[in-house]
């Protein structure tokens, strides 16, 4: 094994990494946004949304996504 260069057998044995989109998210400004969310079954139904509903959906998904509770709370209170 040379430094740094893993085993073929390590290699071999990992599974090809496959992209699941669960959709998108866009803010458009003026408390209005789009969205299109897929699930995640086999099926693969798509979701669209536009108007307030996509914009407040845009929004928790943002907050949710923040590391700390610290900016979880920050980042309303700047945006108003």
């Amino acid at each position: 094994n040379t430094k740094g260069i893993p085993d073929k057998d390590i290699i071999n044995s990992q599974e090809s990494f496959q992209f699941a989109s669960k959709g998108m998210l866009a803010y458009l400004g003026n408390y209005s946004g789009v969205a299109s969310l897929v699930s995640q079954d086999k099926a693969g139904k798509e979701v669209k949304m536009k108007g307030h509903i996509a914009w407040l959906l845009w929004r928790g998904a943002y907050l949710s996504k923040l590391g700390t509770w610290r900016n979880r709370l920050q980042v309303p209170v700047d945006w108003a």
